[in-house]
């Protein structure tokens, strides 16, 4: 099947590895060691709300990004999102430090099935016609690479911290016994592909970026329900601990309990993502489409 012609592209976009990326730096030190917050670091718990606070970002992001496809065309309505297990990562923790990389997503997105960087690496062709990925997002507004990367570095971001925290991040994720974070999350992806306020195709921005408040608060609400049920199984699960149980096992889950207790600290009194703001979601926008 012929490829139709694409003219005047940066050959750089063939090439991932030589690209000038987007990515946000990935700071190896553990959350709760780096210099640059307070001298000498920062306790777990502080630890904790930083992290969770970076995860409301990322998912804000994530959901302008989905909103800006479903906008001009590259995501429609009619598809179907669902979100599995994490797919990418950058960065890991180290055993002896007891350390553990926890994402700052829910999960990876897929669209139809396919992971949504595979989907617009071979994007669905029109009039039995195949196009390339750069003619594809090029005729809808985007610059391809720069589009990729920032999708790319969002599911790979983590956050280097202490095992106990990831822990929790990985008990929160999951749908037990209420849904987790990754369902949530791709509810909320949903309503960027059909909006209960109404059709985002070649709506006004206006509009996406109200979509945007509607699909993040949807998030939110969902999270600070998961986290409080999650805190109370811990709860239970500490107070129903034999008599037998060691001081370790008890601290661990004293710890968990506390970790749960900052993240919904977060979720309820913490200041929104700036890319919910016209300022911040205009910033977005104009970094990975035409013109900005």
């Amino acid at each position: 099947m012929p490829i139709i012609g694409f003219h005047n592209v940066d050959p750089r976009e063939d090439l991932p590895d030589e690209r000038e990326h987007t990515n946000r730096p990935f700071d190896p030190r553990p959350l709760h060691r780096r210099p640059n917050i307070p001298k000498g670091g920062i306790d777990y718990l502080s630890a904790a709300k930083i992290h969770e606070a970076s995860r409301l970002q990322t998912v804000a992001e994530m959901l302008a990004l989905i909103g800006m496809m479903t906008r001009n065309g590259v995501l429609t309505e009619d598809a179907c999102a669902s979100v599995c297990k994490a797919l990418r990562q950058s960065g890991k923790g180290r055993r002896k430090a007891q350390t553990q990389a926890a994402h700052c997503i829910p999960g990876h997105i897929l669209i139809n099935g396919i992971p949504i960087d595979d989907y617009l690496e071979s994007p669905p062709g029109q009039h039995g016609l195949h196009y390339t990925r750069e003619e594809f997002l090029r005729k809808r507004g985007f610059v391809p690479h720069k589009l990729c990367d920032k999708i790319r570095e969002l599911f790979e971001r983590t956050e280097v911290a202490a095992t106990s925290l990831n822990q929790a991040d990985s008990y929160v994720e999951n749908e037990s016994p209420v849904a987790g974070l990754k369902e949530i999350f791709g509810f909320a992806v949903s309503f960027m592909l059909s909006s209960p306020l109404g059709r985002l195709y070649r709506a006004p921005w206006t509009d996406v970026l109200a979509a945007l408040d509607y699909a993040y608060q949807f998030y939110r609400e969902q999270a600070i329900v998961k986290v409080r049920r999650a805190e109370a199984d811990k709860m239970s699960e500490r107070n129903s601990l034999h008599s037998s149980a060691s001081n370790t096992e008890r601290e661990a889950l004293d710890m968990r309990v506390l970790v749960l207790r900052c993240f919904l600290t977060t979720l309820i009194a913490g200041p929104p993502p700036e890319v919910l703001d016209q300022t911040g979601f205009e910033t977005l926008r104009t970094s990975v489409m035409q013109g900005g």
